[in-house]
């Protein structure tokens, strides 16, 4: 029976090391809010962005008159610049970091508030033009949805939200609050910090199970060597699934025929890689330190009195 229970402690302890290396990769893989504003100037993402938002106006096949964007985008372009795009940005991954993070209970919004006042004096008519028109695009939405689902089609997910959110930014002060929509950020902010200490302190408390479960010091040496053998093994796998796998989905993205942009291809990469390195020399370390753990350990068990 202790046998077994040992086992399943062994194999317990093993399975938790590999995400406590992963947590621990994740909360000291040097990310930061200022690593992550230098990738998206690095990649030029506020003069990309500005870019194919005019691709997008200029390509698009409907009426100008029943697209809002093609409506707001000539106010729009007069005032929104590379500079004032990263200046918003900016402030706003600020805010999202003191959100997740705990250090403001304020929800992270968007505010364009300025905007809204500069396209009012330049043409007072559009905000309610828009909302016309998003209305208008909204019931066009809802119709095409109605009659796929009422001849067994596929229904379009792209465009249905699109025409509610514009109108309700457009009711507001040109305010978007984010706060719903990034609340998986708080979550893994809390498993990458409290979920270092849950699950070392579980595997502190597994060895010590071990050991009290053993007989003498021989045999407590014994099952340590097994312990720290048994976690390398099982950490070979997902070694090389996690370096090879994100590798090979980064380079995917990069082929021809990728509907994402490449400078937000770059972005990600320039994101993960840190991440990825670091996981991969903790990785390392601790297969090896585990290794040779175990060995010294089963010596010891050999040669103690």
């Amino acid at each position: 029976m202790k046998t077994f229970l040992k086992t399943l402690l062994i194999f317990f302890f093993s399975l938790g090391s590999t995400f406590f290396i992963f947590f621990f990769s994740l909360r000291f893989s040097g990310f930061s809010t200022d690593s992550l504003k230098a990738a998206l100037v690095k990649e030029q993402l506020y003069t990309n962005a500005l870019a194919a938002v005019e691709k997008q106006v200029n390509s698009t096949n409907t009426d100008s008159a029943e697209d809002p964007l093609a409506i707001l985008w000539p106010l729009l372009k007069k005032e929104v610049s590379p500079q004032y795009l990263q200046k918003k940005i900016e402030t706003l991954v600020d805010d999202i970091a003191a959100w997740s993070t705990g250090k403001s209970n304020s929800p992270p919004t968007l505010s364009i508030q300025d905007l809204k006042e500069k396209i009012m004096k330049q043409n007072r008519q559009v905000i309610s033009t828009l909302i016309e028109v998003s209305k208008e695009v909204r019931k066009q939405q809802e119709e095409a949805i109605r009659m796929a689902k009422e001849s067994g089609q596929t229904v379009p997910e792209q465009g249905k939200l699109p025409a509610f959110d514009l109108e309700k930014i457009l009711n507001s002060d040109f305010t978007l609050p984010l706060g719903q929509y990034l609340t998986w950020l708080k979550l893994l902010y809390f498993f990458t910090h409290t979920g270092l200490y849950i699950v070392g302190g579980i595997m502190l408390a597994e060895v010590i199970l071990i050991m009290a479960l053993s007989g003498g010091k021989k045999a407590k040496l014994r099952w340590i060597g097994f312990t720290l053998l048994f976690g390398f093994l099982l950490n070979i796998f997902p070694f090389f699934v996690v370096s090879a796998g994100a590798k090979l989905f980064l380079a995917s993205m990069t082929q021809n025929g990728s509907s994402i942009p490449l400078f937000a291809i770059n972005i990600l990469t320039s994101l993960v890689n840190p991440f990825l390195a670091h996981y991969i020399l903790n990785m390392q370390i601790s297969m090896g330190v585990a290794l040779a753990s175990s060995i010294l350990a089963f010596i010891a068990s050999v040669v103690v009195l």
